[in-house]
């Protein structure tokens, strides 16, 4: 991934929105439903695992 240094200069340039840290799980679960389609194997879990994190910040 991006490092650290990257991210920093990011967010100077383009602030996040409040909202962000709530969808950025939804983001990453999309596509592990899609790696999940597409793979198969361990992605199903990982994206259990998503939901639970998301049912529970509810």
């Amino acid at each position: 991934g991006l490092g650290n240094d990257f991210w920093s200069a990011y967010v100077a340039e383009w602030p996040l929105d409040p909202g962000y840290p709530t969808r950025k799980p939804l983001y990453r679960l999309y596509h592990t439903l899609n790696h999940y389609n597409i793979f198969g194997g361990g992605y199903g879990s990982a994206a259990e695992g998503i939901v639970s994190r998301l049912l529970q910040a509810l």
